[in-house]
């Protein structure tokens, strides 16, 4: 009698169960779920497929009982070659299909195929179900579990146990290991950035939403009346301040992604003169790890360069050493960072003809006459601050 034709028992053991979520916090444990997968249902061999989204290409997979060399085969080329992989993309994802009863494909043809000749038969792969367990905007995710001829062909009452009984668990399994694995590549890549970088920091992923927070970083945006954190968004409460930050963002997202070769800039962030935040935007990729869903590894990372204790010191030391008022400090490091006496007008509510006259004030004080001099000369004050002692620019 076909041993398929029995109604071979697929109902979940415990063991099998228990193997399954594992995978959630141990890629690794596919390989233990699909052998006890194979061994339950008395197949030859089984594979999952992490695939791309149109489902053409793998990007990744766990076989077991496929020699690699034929493993490297299907990925390199077999996969579309498969006689039920035209077919099989216009069949409802969610549940597996018997390659013996639900395709067009007949088994006589089926062994006419290259695939047959070449890729299957000389692995005795003879029947199996297969199927798309899951499709997610980035990904394809494939199950297929093969049997000789002497098992026979998965029947219609085994197809739909399989069904109703895994599949359900299966999706849920890489639905948690598909988060769980994007937790680890954040905190991957904060960590690697912790112990980089002694600075306050935020991680964003390629949407732009916040992922991961330093306390550090916490602190000063509460403290902030610039800078703001909501709803996993990073945003400057000033409009021009919020446009420039969302450009150094999007331009470093495009370079993460290898779209543009931006490297990253720098942002002054500001309320007023005593509330001053100083931001470097740059790419990240992503630290190196086990990586199983196609997906979007690239990063932004948000450094804090100063906060406004930071920026009391500096204005305090350019009023202690050139006399100026804290309103000429606060504009004189406001040029420093990049900005013109327009957008400084139009950030803080005055006119340009009011800056004009704290600027020639200013000149007057450190006895410059040009803008690129005065900068210059309190960039040379600000880096000799800097070597005398900690807490400068």
């Amino acid at each position: 009698m076909d041993i398929s034709e029995s109604g071979l028992s697929v109902v979940p053991d415990s063991q099998l169960m228990e193997s399954l979520y594992q995978t959630v916090q141990r890629p690794q444990e596919w390989e233990e779920f699909l052998n006890r997968l194979v061994r339950t249902l008395d197949a030859r061999s089984a594979r999952i497929l992490f695939m791309n989204r149109t489902a053409d290409e793998v990007v990744n997979g766990v076989a077991v009982n496929h020699d690699a060399a034929f493993m490297d085969q299907y990925k390199a080329y077999y996969v579309n070659k498969c006689p039920w992989r035209p077919e099989l993309a216009q069949k409802k994802p969610g549940r597996l299909y018997s390659t013996y009863l639900d395709f067009s494909c007949r088994q006589k043809a089926f062994r006419q195929t290259e695939f047959y000749h070449d890729w299957a038969r000389p692995q005795q792969i003879e029947h199996g179900i297969c199927g798309t367990v899951l499709k997610g905007p980035e990904h394809t995710i494939q199950l297929l579990v093969q049997r000789t001829a002497d098992a026979g062909h998965f029947t219609r009452s085994e197809t739909d146990q399989f069904n109703n009984l895994w599949v359900p668990h299966i999706q849920n399994a890489i639905r948690l290991s598909a988060d769980a694995e994007q937790m680890r590549r954040v905190m991957e890549t904060a960590n690697g950035l912790a112990e980089t970088y002694a600075q306050p920091f935020a991680l964003l992923d390629s949407e732009l939403y916040v992922r991961y927070v330093s306390p550090s970083m916490v602190q000063s945006v509460e403290h902030s009346r610039g800078l703001q954190l909501k709803g996993n968004r990073l945003r400057a409460l000033q409009g021009h301040d919020n446009d420039s930050l969302y450009r150094l963002l999007r331009d470093a997202s495009n370079a993460a992604q290898g779209k543009n070769y931006t490297a990253g800039e720098q942002l002054s962030v500001s309320a007023d003169a005593d509330d001053h935040l100083v931001l470097r935007v740059a790419p990240c990729p992503a630290a190196a790890g086990i990586r199983l869903f196609p997906g979007n590894d690239a990063f932004v990372a948000v450094f804090l360069k100063s906060d406004r204790t930071v920026f009391r010191c500096a204005a305090d030391m350019l009023m202690a050493e050139f006399g100026l008022t804290r309103r000429e400090s606060y504009l004189a490091m406001q040029l420093c960072a990049g900005h013109s006496l327009e957008n400084m007008a139009a950030h803080d509510g005055v006119s340009v003809g009011t800056l004009r006259k704290q600027l020639k004030s200013i000149y007057q004080k450190t006895e410059t006459h040009r803008q690129a001099q005065l900068v210059s000369l309190l960039l040379n004050s600000f880096a000799a601050s800097r070597t005398a002692g900690p807490g400068f620019l």
